[in-house]
Parts: C-alpha cells; structure tokens; sequence
C-alpha cells in the first residue's frame, strides 16, 4: 500500500488536512522535550523467553555473575579488515591551530603560547618568568609577521610577472600587459574598500582574444594565481565584441559574490578518489559521527563510507572513506589544546584508496571485553566456562537489541505488518509502553482517548520517529488512511519491523531444535553450509533503500543453497555447520520435524510469505536467508585480574597505546576480580561450489553480548550495567538449562 501523493486532494483528507495555515503550529520547540517530566522515564529490558531465547550451549558448566561495559572502556571493539587485518588509531596528526576565533588576534596567541612555554617551567618560576618569556614571545612573532609579509609580497610580484609574460606572448602587446601589471597591482594592494564605492566597480578588458585557446590559458593563469582575489570571465562589450574581463573579488559576510568556481573541485587525476582514515570513537553512534564530520569539513554524509555500525556504549574503532577527502581538513579536527581523553572521537591513518567502503566490508570484529565483579566458586569455574566456550562455541541468537529498547518488542509490530493489519501496528506504535517519561505517557494516553492527531503533534517529541510519522500521515491522509499512515514511516525502520519478527521466528525454531534434538550432532533433515562461512547480513540491507539494490544482494545470498543431511552424508558435517532458515518466500527449509514447528508457529500467527508480493513494498517481499545454529569465537585470550578501584581501565585503549600508557596489573590481593576476555567475531572464508556459484555475499554479524551471555550462563538484559565508572553492583541470576 503506497500513501498518495503529498498535493493530491482526496475526500479521505478532512479536517486533518495538512495546509499552510496549521503546518507551522504542527511541531512543538525542541527545548520543550526537555524539561520535566521527558526525563524521568525508566530504563526497560525485554525477557528473553519473550523473543524464543531460552537455552545455552553448554547447560552443564557453571556459569558466573558479572558485569559488563560499566565504563566504556570496559567494551572495546576494533574491526577486522577484508585482509584479517584488526583496525587500530596507531597514527594521529594533530593540528596546532587554535579553534576559537579569538584567538586568531595576535596579543591573544601571544599570550597562548607563553602560558603553553611556563607549564613546562618548575612551579616556583611561573610568575618570574612569565613576563621576559611574553616580551621574548612577542619578539618572535613580531619578526615571524614580517618574515611572512615579505615572503607574500614577493610571491605577488613572481605571480604578476608570469601572468604579464603570458600576456605579452599570447596578445603580442607589452602596452597591454603593462596596463594589466598596473591593475593588478592596485586591486591587490588596496584594501579595506567597500564593494559599493568606485575602487570595486574598476574593471580590465582586454582587447579581442579571437583564439579560444588563448582565452583558455588567459583564464586559467588568472585563477590559478589570483583566484583568491580576482574574477576572470568574457563578456560582450559595447560592439558585440567577446573580451575578458578582469575585476575585484569581494567577499560580503558569509557570501562569496561572483566567485569563479569552474576550479574549485579540481582533483588531481593521479590520486585515488576516496581518503580512508581510522575512525576512534567513545560512547557516540557511528551516524552521529559522521554527521558531526560531515558539519566540521563542510560535506555530504554521503560522501562518507564505511563497513558497518559499531556500538554507542563502549570505545570503538574502524575504518572509513570520504570522497575526495582532505587529510588537512581532517587533521584540524585533532586539536593540540586540548587532551585526547577528552575527544569523543578522533581520526588518523589516512592514505588515500580507490574504492569506497560500503556496508560488508569487513571480515568481523576484535572484542577487548572486562567483566567486572566477577562472582564465581573458584578461578576453576572461570576457566572450566572459557574452556567449554572456545570449544563449543554459543547459540547464535539473535540479540536483544534486535528487537527494540522498550516495553513493546519491535517483532510484534513486524508481524502485524506482515499480516497487513496496519490498525494493529499503529496501536502497537502509539500505546504507553512501560518505562515512558510522564508526558510521553500522557500524551500517549491521550491520543488513544481521544485521536486528536494535531495536538498528538505537539506533544511528541521529534525523537518518537515512528509516532510522528504517523500522526503526519493521518494528518496528511485522513484518520482512515492507516496503510498510507504506516508507508510514511521511514523505510529503514519499517524493514528493522519486518526482520525482526524474521529474526523471532529464527530464535524459536533454535530453541525448538536444541530442545527436542541432539545438541551436539545434526540430524536427518537438517540443512548445512561450512561452519567458516557467513551469510548476508539483513541488518546490511536496511540503509539501502533502492529496491533494485536490494534485491540484487539479495539474490547473491539465495545463490547460496546449504545441503540436506541425509545418512549418505551425515558423517560429512558438524552441529557447527547447521543453518536455520529466516523464513521467506524463497528459502528451504529443513526436512524433518522442524519443517512442521515454522508452519505451525507462523500459521498461528497468521503470517504467510508466499502471499505478500513486491508490489506491497520490499520490507513485506522477503525473501528469507540462513544462519548459522552455532558460531565459534576465534583467537580467544583471557586474564583473571584483581583490582580495588572500579574506576580504573583493566584493558588497553588506542589511546592508552598512542600516549604509551600502561594498565592497572593485577593485584594479589585485590577485593575484586575481572574477566579481561578479548576474542573475534564474523570471519568470512570462501566457499566452494556446491553451495554457491557466483559472487561471495557479504559476513554476517554476530551479537558479542549473546556470545557473553552464553559465556556467563546469564540473561543478557542481566549482564549489562549502566557504564557509569562509580557503581559498582553484583548482578545475579540463575541459569535456566535447556
């Protein structure tokens, strides 16, 4: 169902109609998000069982009580590159130019730099020495300014000669070179005019050039040597006649008047078109980075690639491009004033490639993971655990996050949409949800009440993305138009929906097939691809909102066709190379018992893939895919640590490595032990027909807290502190054995 067009007017419309007069009373000041009572909502985890994750590898281990990511620092994830390569920040570049426009006066870098000198100075000499070192400081500036005003001027006077050789040459004329040196020179050495007075309407006009090549060569020495100051062109003069015209650039608050832009984006044909550069981040969303890059050097986000996602709440690193990308503009952002702890993100490794990095493009991730107050009988239980997991591997489930932060998991509203009950979603949407601020209840409250959709407006907050969207399509659509209300919801968001219940039906077919049948062999029926290879990964697809694009990586993984274990091969395969289907239109599935489970599961809830076609859209045209029931940590290392302050890093970040910082050592005799655990996730491998025959798809990713969870015998909504470095909580629950 496709919502009409925005101008089209229909009977449907109404009094909701979106129309000049109310459209600018539709969106409360963002400030009044801010205030009380939209910030004192309560942090909401889903149980497991909710979304079919019930069982552990290895029921029979002990598990431990833990926490993880207490301090950012504590979740350190660095990506592995195509080549196997783990992603560190081993160079940084930093910038020594002061960011504040203030700065620039010279009393004020004078006084900068004095105050830099004294604090390398013993205390007791601060005072004494801060007025000889200002007045020495002063002196070199004062000779430095000079130097440099002599070094431009004599720069001017070599550019003016070539440009009057030129002159001379191509027009065969020393008069008319001369008469330009002698403009030149004015409208350069002048300053201080406004471009309203005489000075600024002076211009040159050459005599006629009828060679346009001349002309050509004419223009490109004039912008290449004075484009900072002068405009080239060729105009008509009082006969008809095409002359070039020299005259004053002059540049009026923030707009740049009559610039010559044709050589503005010129790229050297010889450098590779892309920058790539290693990204560091803490605690910050790989989308808000980039748009904060973006902001800083003036570009599109577009402009900007990289491999996939990685966590807000931990300190991450991986590898990025930008198109036609600058390594100055990107070293400026490393500023010399300030500490590197104190950047949220810092950029550094630049070479420049020829290729963007797209979503994929890596062969999975490096995990440095400290486990804090760690609770277990012995070191025995520790080691017995990481043992059996190196070894056996985890579940594969999909994680949490998979189905939303709140009270209502996203797989439920997924569903509905699959089924095309689009009045069940919006409700699903639009309901209180446990752990909602106040006024997000209230008014959640009272749009159920009395569906006022212009006053829901002003009282959602631009973050509720899903619920505004829906109110402005009502509004736009009228309050019957519930399939047009949903389609004006963005298309990532709906396709998340839509794999997650994907992704929940996945998750109960493996507990039903760990539960019911042999958790350490496969069993007739079942289907097997290599263990060392990964599948597409829908996540991937969800930024792409070209059909045809999507469709096209899709059908590279329906490519991919896994065996069927029968007695003839069954010795042939592992439980590790055993996949499950995402159920679609166009997948197998396995040839016993489970078959009967995922007809059953979806047919109670209604749900048929076959009949949802691609005219619906492609978040409801799914395909399926595969994935694998259990996955194996690789290069996995531990350490046991005992430590007294939890404030302390027990693993080293990138930045620790660049300022040559060490971390706490283990304490004999410390009052708390830690799980300093580091291991990789998502390796690819190629793999060799029969199960595919064309290109390779692209890995898969793996939920590093499901891997923990399986670690630790814990729920993994139980795990996970709140990263604030001063609590410290002993979490605590029981395994559940399958």
């Amino acid at each position: 169902m496709k919502p009409q067009a925005r101008g089209r007017h229909t009977s449907k419309r109404g009094k909701f109609a979106r129309n000049k007069t109310n459209q600018v009373h539709q969106r409360a000041p963002l400030a009044s998000f801010r205030g009380p009572g939209y910030n004192d909502g309560a942090h909401v985890t889903l149980d497991e069982s909710k979304v079919g994750i019930q069982c552990y590898r290895c029921p029979n281990i002990a598990g431990f009580t833990g926490i993880m990511k207490q301090r950012y620092s504590d979740f350190i994830v660095r990506e592995v590159d195509t080549n196997g390569a783990i992603v560190s920040l081993t160079e940084l570049s930093r910038n020594s130019t002061p960011s504040t426009k203030t700065v620039s006066n010279p009393k004020t870098l004078c006084e900068l730099l004095t105050q830099t000198i004294v604090q390398f100075l013993p205390l007791s000499q601060h005072k004494s020495m801060e007025t000889p070192i200002n007045t020495l400081v002063k002196s070199i500036f004062a000779s430095w300014k000079s130097l440099r005003k002599l070094q431009r001027e004599t720069t001017t006077q070599r550019k003016i000669k070539e440009v009057q050789d030129l002159i001379t040459t191509e027009l065969n004329s020393v008069i008319i070179a001369g008469q330009m040196t002698q403009f030149l020179h004015k409208m350069l050495h002048t300053s201080g005019t406004n471009e309203n007075s005489d000075f600024a309407q002076e211009v040159f006009l050459f005599s006629e050039v009828k060679d346009k090549a001349a002309r050509t060569r004419i223009h490109q020495t004039i912008r290449t040597r004075f484009g900072h100051a002068i405009v080239s062109d060729t105009i008509a003069n009082k006969e008809g006649v095409s002359v070039i015209r020299l005259r004053r650039l002059f540049v009026s608050g923030k707009k740049r008047k009559d610039v010559d832009r044709r050589e503005a984006n010129r790229w050297d044909k010889d450098r590779p078109e892309f920058l790539e550069f290693t990204l560091y981040k803490r605690n910050m969303d790989t989308n808000v980075v980039m748009a904060s890059l973006a902001r800083a050097i003036r570009c599109r986000v577009s402009n900007f690639g990289f491999a996939g996602t990685k966590d807000k709440r931990g300190v991450t690193t991986q590898r990025c491009t930008l198109y036609h990308g600058s390594k100055e503009q990107l070293e400026r952002l490393n500023r010399l004033d300030r500490s590197l702890d104190e950047f949220n993100f810092l950029v550094g490794n630049t070479r420049f490639v020829p290729e963007k990095l797209k979503l994929g493009d890596l062969n999975g991730n490096h995990f440095s993971i400290t486990i804090r107050d760690v609770c277990s009988s012995s070191e025995t239980v520790l080691h017995d655990a990481i043992s059996a997991w190196k070894e056996h591997g985890y579940i594969n489930y999909f994680g949490l996050q998979r189905f939303g932060t709140r009270s209502i998991p996203t797989h439920e509203i997924g569903q509905a949409l699959l089924r095309q009950n689009f009045k069940e979603a919006i409700d699903l949407i639009m309901r209180p949800q446990s752990g909602d601020p106040s006024k997000i209840r209230q008014a959640r409250e009272k749009f159920q009440q009395q569906r006022d959709v212009q006053a829901a407006l002003l009282e959602f907050p631009p973050y509720l993305v899903a619920e505004r969207a829906i109110l402005e399509g009502l509004e736009r659509h009228g309050t019957n138009a519930l399939g047009q209300a949903v389609q004006c919801i963005p298309r990532p968001l709906r396709m998340m929906y839509t794999h997650s219940y994907q992704s929940y039906v996945w998750n109960r077919a493996v507990s039903e097939r760990l539960t019911k049948f042999s958790s350490e062999h496969p069993i007739l029926g079942d289907l097997a691809l290599p263990s060392d290879f990964d599948l597409v990964d829908e996540e991937v697809l969800l930024v792409d909102l070209d059909d045809a694009k999507v469709e096209k990586r899709r059908k590279s993984e329906r490519e991919v066709v896994p065996v069927v274990i029968t007695e003839e091969n069954q010795n042939q395969y592992r439980i590790q190379d055993v996949v499950l289907p995402l159920p679609g239109y166009d997948i197998k599935y396995p040839q016993n018992p489970l078959l009967s489970f995922y007809e059953i599961l979806m047919a109670s809830e209604n749900v048929d893939f076959q009949k949802l076609t691609q005219t619906m859209g492609g978040e409801y045209h799914l395909p399926g895919s595969y994935r694998h029931l259990i996955r194996r940590a690789k290069n996995v290392e531990y350490e046991i640590k005992r430590y007294d302050d939890p404030s302390i890093a027990l693993l080293p970040t990138d930045v620790d490595k660049l300022q040559e910082r060490s971390v706490q050592a283990s304490i004999p005799d410390g009052k708390m032990v830690a799980l300093c655990l580091q291991f990789e996730l998502g390796t690819l491998s190629i793999l060799s027909p029969p199960f595919f025959s064309k290109q390779k798809p692209l890995g898969r990713s793996s939920y590093a807290t499901i891997a923990i969870r399986d670690l630790m015998k814990q729920q993994s909504n139980c795990i996970e502190s709140t990263c604030k470095p001063e609590t410290s909580v002993v979490q605590t629950h029981v395994a559940v054995e399958c």
